[in-house]
């Protein structure tokens, strides 16, 4: 997979703060964004066709919800995070533009595994 290759936006501190996730998102070809706020993310997602959104559900400004409804339809992926005690729960909310509200949440390691399938079907789909 070359570089850029996968989109990915990072919206809020959680998901931008987190070195693991950066170093493992760069080692897969996934050129990175980021955003601050709800109002800074929608402003890039009209602007850009990200495969793949990892957004805190809270963000400074407000939920984050509005990504929500600005991705039903694409072809992107968005997970929330939701702090608990010991890290965090990642929920999906859309599968490839797709609704998945009421989803099981994820822990990280389950969350990784996921976002190594989502990274896998772009790339064969791509090559198709």
């Amino acid at each position: 997979m070359d570089s850029g290759e996968i989109k990915v936006l990072l919206v809020g501190q959680t998901a931008r703060s987190s070195f693991q996730l950066l170093q493992w998102l760069d080692n897969h070809g996934c050129q990175c964004h980021f955003a601050s706020s709800c109002e800074d993310a929608c402003i890039l997602i009209s602007e850009t066709a990200f495969d793949l959104v990892i957004s805190q559900s809270e963000l400074p400004d407000r939920t984050a919800y509005p990504l929500l409804d600005r991705l039903v339809g694409s072809t992107a992926t968005l997970f929330f995070s939701k702090p608990v005690e010991n890290g965090c729960w990642w929920l999906p909310m859309l599968v490839r533009g797709r609704e998945r509200i009421g989803a099981y949440g994820l822990r990280s390691g389950e969350f990784m595994d996921t976002l190594r399938k989502t990274l896998a079907f772009k790339a064969r789909e791509e090559s198709a």
